[in-house]
């Protein structure tokens, strides 16, 4: 994420995820369970830590109503986000659920595996979710591409 103000309180309504962050959440924003909660004053915010490569590292963890939203990872600073709600659009309005077809046009270049840089980003991911009975490793085919689905906007 590139930088933008950390200071600015976002709102539920102008919340997008964009190559500066997720709304007023960027890479210069403390990773702090407080620091999250006053950009993200409309939500639940709770601190898990997780079992990973190198022993247990801590998560933020952002809810609305009970469900997963936001997901922020870091040390000193948010180092990444990733965002599980459909109600969080990507700036050119990319959502979770919107299907790879509606995302990406075929230019017969399409430069990604199960994880794609968002048209027009530098720093933001698309993580598509679908089946495929094909060899591990491999990307599928567009005909079976084009109907998984936007799991995570990181």
């Amino acid at each position: 994420m590139a930088t933008a103000g950390s200071g600015a309180i976002a709102q539920d309504n102008t919340l997008t995820v964009s190559d500066r962050g997720i709304g007023a959440i960027s890479d210069d924003t403390p990773f702090t369970r407080q620091a999250i909660a006053e950009a993200l004053p409309s939500f639940e915010i709770r601190e898990e830590s997780i079992e990973g490569e190198g022993g247990l590292y801590k998560v933020i963890i952002a809810s609305k109503d009970g469900a997963e939203a936001l997901r922020f990872y870091g040390y000193e600073t948010v180092v990444r986000a990733d965002d599980s709600d459909p109600a969080i659009p990507a700036v050119d309005g990319i959502r979770i659920g919107a299907v790879f077809s509606d995302v990406y046009r075929d230019d017969g270049e399409i430069a990604c595996d199960a994880v794609c840089l968002a048209p027009g980003f530098e720093n933001v991911a698309l993580i598509l979710s679908g089946s495929w009975d094909g060899p591990d490793g491999e990307l599928p085919p567009l005909s079976v591409l084009s109907d998984w689905e936007v799991a995570t906007i990181t």
